[in-house]
This record gives structure tokens, C-alpha cells and sequence, in this order.
């Protein structure tokens, strides 16, 4: 899981220096795809963005080659942030931590807020939030450990502050918040920024009944691919994408398990674009020979409804002898992820179509 602590190992040396991370590690960078680390450092700087925090803002990375309890994180920890220090994590694009590390150069928030907005704007392990009280959570884990379903409940909370409020609220109540702050602190805070009480705030937050059914891709949400310039195609036209999804394309990034839909390192590639119209169609082709079939293609929406995500996302496994779909998509932006296993790099080729005149 993610977690904090307090020891001060000797950190590996600086060897990446980006605009707004700079990575440490004794690992070498090159056995990941060149497109990794400028995205992690877009991604911190699309963060520094959302969150209003100072230009020279730098985070420091440090990645290890195991489990990182010995390097200041909890036991059996994956990843954690050091305060004063860093991330410290296994995994060379971990979004989690990064939010953390943007988010506290203000105080940070209590807890389960805290582990919300990282789960959110980056990754958490998922979790079935059905049966959950959040007000009965609260009261249990204000300061305590969360488990996946306390990540995956902090999370689609955070989905709905954001959803129903906007960033503007969410970012008053970031600055005037603290880790350490006492519940009565927090909540007046929060009334303060939100315009309502926290127990309004969860009153209108159990109405959304169908949100406990949100899943933790759907929570999520892809803030920087979503700001990217979408490509978009005229009615009636198509365009073709012959992409190398390995790491001779420098905008391919990866391995990581933090896209991955089976907990086999993954590489990919995301192509924003822009929908006119509901009617889509896309036709893959099937590998040629030689050539194995791992591929995944999602489609996703670039909204704040975890509903709309859930119900509108579209994701195809590729298979040996291509494939045609007509997805029923949400007009406006999207992100196309494509991505394939790490030990089977290779292409991936598809037409877009879209219906009109």
C-alpha cells in the first residue's frame, strides 16, 4: 500500500533533472521508454497547474529496484512521500505520490482528503465502495489507515467535490488545510471554501446513489491528457494511426503497473481527440505475421462523472484477427490510451471514422 515514515536513508544520486521532477535512483533510466519521464514531469507540472502551487516548484523521485520500507515508507509499502525529502517509490511513473508531493506545498490535508485527491488525480489499487457509510468512515479512520475500499471511497469523494464544485473551491480548501489539523479545524474550513457544510457536502453526496458503483479507473480522472489539444477529423472524413507501441517512439511510455489491467507491466501511448458526434467507428487491423496480438485500446471521456466514465468507456483487447467497432462515445474530448505488454512491444493499427457529411 502507500503509506509515510520517518527515516533518513541516504538517497541515490540525482541522474534526470525535468522542469518540475528531478529522479534519483542507482537504476538505469534507459531501460524504460524515453517518452516515461518527460510525461511524469508534464504530469507533475499539469498538477502545479490544477493546484496553483509557485513555478519552481521541484519534486525529487527517488526509485528503487524493490519494496521501499527501507528507504523511509511504511512496511510492505510500494511507494510513499518523505516529507521534507520526496517520493520514494518502485515504480518510475507513480502519480499517487506525485500528487502528494504537488499537493503539500501548502499543508496537505487530513488524511482521507489527502489519500482522495492522490487517488483521484493519480492511482489507487481500486475497491467495491457498495455498503460504505463515509460518515461512519470518517469516524473510524480520520487519521487512521484506509485499506483499497477506504482508497476507492476517499477517492469517489473526491470525485463528487470536484464534480459539484469545481477546482476553484477544492484548491481554497487545499490552502487552507493541514495534515495535522483537527476535525473541527477541517470542517470549518471546508465550509468556508465549499459553501456548504461537510455534512451537506456527504447528504449530497449518498444521493448519487449510482457513484458507489463507480470503479477505480472510472474515479479517476486523466487531468492531463484531458488538457492536451484534442485532434479532431470533419464529419464524414477518417484518418489512420500506424503506431510502434515500444519504446522506439519517443512519446511511448513505460513499463509501469500503474496502467495496467492485469498487473503485467504495461507500456502505452495517449492520443487526445475531440468527438463531434456520438456515431464513431474504428477498425483495427489484425497483426501480420510475426507479430503477437496483446494489444489494448481504451476510449474514455474526459469528464468529472465517474458515472459517465464508467458507462462510457470503451476498451477493446485486440485480438488475431483485428477487429470493427461502432462505440457510442460522448461528443467532445476524449483520450485514446494504446498499450500493450512490455515483453511484446510492437504495432498497433487503426482507422477512425466519423459518420456525417
Amino acid at each position: 500500500m502507500i503509506g509515510g515514515g520517518c527515516r533518513e536513508p541516504e538517497r541515490p544520486p540525482i541522474v534526470w533533472v525535468g522542469d518540475h521532477v528531478q529522479v534519483g535512483t542507482d537504476l538505469d533510466i534507459d531501460d524504460w521508454c524515453p517518452g516515461t519521464l518527460p510525461l511524469l514531469d508534464s504530469h507533475a507540472g499539469r498538477l502545479r497547474e490544477l493546484f496553483d502551487v509557485p513555478a519552481d516548484h521541484v519534486i525529487n523521485y527517488y526509485l528503487y529496484p524493490t519494496a521501499v520500507d527501507q528507504h523511509g515508507c511504511l512496511e510492505k509499502s510500494v511507494a510513499c512521500f518523505v516529507p521534507d525529502e520526496g517520493v520514494v517509490t518502485t515504480d518510475l511513473f507513480e502519480l499517487h505520490e506525485i500528487v502528494h508531493a504537488v499537493q503539500l506545498t501548502y499543508g496537505g490535508m487530513p488524511h482521507f482528503f489527502a489519500e482522495g485527491g492522490a487517488s483521484y488525480w493519480g492511482w489507487h489499487p481500486g475497491g467495491d465502495i457498495r455498503g460504505l457509510d463515509i460518515r461512519e468512515f470518517l469516524d473510524k479512520h480520520w487519521s487512521t489507515g484506509l485499506g483499497e475500499r477506504g482508497y476507492a471511497l476517499a477517492a469517489n469523494f473526491t470525485a463528487y467535490l470536484v464534480h459539484a464544485n469545481g477546482m476553484e473551491p477544492y484548491v481554497a480548501l487545499l490552502k487552507a488545510s493541514d495534515r495535522n489539523q483537527t476535525r473541527a479545524s477541517f470542517e470549518k474550513a471546508f465550509e468556508q471554501a465549499m459553501g456548504m457544510t461537510l455534512d451537506e457536502a456527504i447528504a449530497d453526496y449518498d444521493t448519487l446513489w449510482a457513484w458507489k458503483y463507480c470503479d477505480g479507473l472510472a474515479t479517476q480522472y486523466w487531468s492531463h491528457a484531458c488538457a492536451q489539444p484534442g485532434l479532431s477529423i470533419p464529419p464524414g472524413t477518417e484518418t489512420y494511426f500506424d503506431l510502434d507501441i515500444s519504446c522506439a517512439d519517443p512519446e511511448v511510455a513505460g513499463p509501469s503497473l500503474r496502467v495496467s489491467f492485469d498487473g503485467i507491466p504495461t507500456i502505452w501511448r495517449d492520443i487526445t481527440v475531440e468527438f463531434s458526434s456520438e456515431n464513431q467507428f474504428f477498425q483495427f487491423e489484425a497483426p501480420m505475421d510475426g507479430e503477437s496480438g496483446t494489444a489494448t485500446v481504451e476510449i474514455r471521456p474526459c469528464t468529472t462523472d465517474c458515472t459517465v466514465a464508467l458507462t462510457s468507456t470503451v476498451r477493446w483487447s485486440l485480438g488475431p484477427d483485428g477487429e470493427a467497432s461502432f462505440p457510442s462515445v460522448i461528443p467532445g474530448r476524449s483520450v485514446i490510451r494504446v498499450s500493450r505488454a512490455a515483453d511484446d512491444p510492437g504495432p498497433v493499427r487503426f482507422r477512425w471514422y466519423q459518420p456525417g457529411s
